[in-house]
């Protein structure tokens, strides 16, 4: 009888047992995380996905299960539309923005290598467009304009994620959130999505 692979097997647990358990030993007390998020935007005004954007945030731990959390982040899109009837062309591009600067608590455990979390956030979300446009017909310009509006709305955040740590310093993380943002008339409701990198200290 061939031994080999269960001396392998046995060669895997244990070294799990060992490392799985010291990676839970180690306590961060603060954690960096900094990555890719993506904003998709759902209401009956407004359904748009915003592709490119960026996250970072910060946690101090208080415990092994609750931290405080500052976050920051940004998002952006290009709208462009242009028509052409009987030889007039009207054209608009549009610029948008979006940043949030939120915080709050965190609640999971921060002692396993494995470590799902659920937080609440509040703060600001701030929403700029830059609008230019314009109607052009044999080689004249009959009309042109250019627009800047800006603006700062409440915002809550509910989500959750899981951070899995290569080591005590280094994990990946992954996470989903549902984002409110409280206007005077109506709110506007997000689903964001991110993922990226941890540093434990």
């Amino acid at each position: 009888m061939n031994l080999a692979p269960y001396r392998v097997f046995a060669i895997l647990v244990l070294a799990l047992g060992i490392a799985l358990p010291a990676l839970a030993q180690d306590q961060r007390k603060a954690e960096v995380s900094a990555g890719y998020q993506l904003l998709v935007f759902n209401g009956e005004d407004i359904d748009e996905t915003f592709g490119r954007g960026w996250y970072a945030d910060v946690s101090g731990n208080i415990g092994p299960i609750f931290a405080v959390v500052v976050q920051v982040g940004g998002s952006y899109k290009s709208l462009e539309e242009t028509e052409t009837f009987a030889g007039v062309t009207s054209s608009v591009t549009a610029s948008l923005k979006l940043h949030q600067f939120l915080g709050g608590v965190r609640v999971g455990p921060r002692r396993t290598a494995v470590s799902p979390y659920a937080e609440f956030l509040v703060g600001g979300v701030n929403g700029s467009a830059d609008v230019e446009g314009s109607v052009v017909g044999g080689g004249q310009t009959f009309f042109s304009t250019s627009e800047s509006e800006s603006s700062t709305q409440f915002a809550l955040q509910f989500g959750g994620g899981v951070t899995v740590w290569l080591s005590k310093g280094i994990g990946i993380r992954g996470s989903v959130g549902y984002l409110r943002i409280v206007a005077e008339e109506d709110g506007v409701n997000i689903i964001r999505a991110a993922g990226g990198i941890s540093f434990g200290f």
